[in-house]
């Protein structure tokens, strides 16, 4: 997925859907990320979503900050790194996905 400077990579099947991190450029605007996000139809997929993160650098998540609540509940899992940084941008991601179970 070209998501400018960042990582964002995605294995389908007919079953199942897993994303390897949802990043975006730092220097992409809000609207730009959201860009990203709908032209992956998240919202409307049908098939589970397994998300990974592989580490906490923001160009690996940040798009994540971004999804709305019905892109979020399409996610059945979000496996993350156990280093936990101490950042107010982990925070935000932290509270984003608690709200949205």
């Amino acid at each position: 997925m070209d998501c400018g400077h960042a990582n964002w990579n995605e294995i389908e099947t007919p079953s199942d859907r897993i994303i390897y991190d949802v990043g975006a450029s730092r220097y992409f605007t809000k609207a730009m990320v959201r860009d990203v996000i709908v032209s992956r139809k998240i919202g409307t997929e049908k098939r589970p979503i397994c998300l990974f993160i592989s580490h906490w650098d923001v160009d690996h998540y940040l798009a994540l900050l971004e999804f709305n609540p019905v892109e979020l509940s399409k996610l059945r899992n979000v496996v993350v790194p156990s280093q936990i940084p101490n950042t107010a941008t982990f925070a935000r991601v932290c509270q984003l996905l608690a709200d949205n179970n």
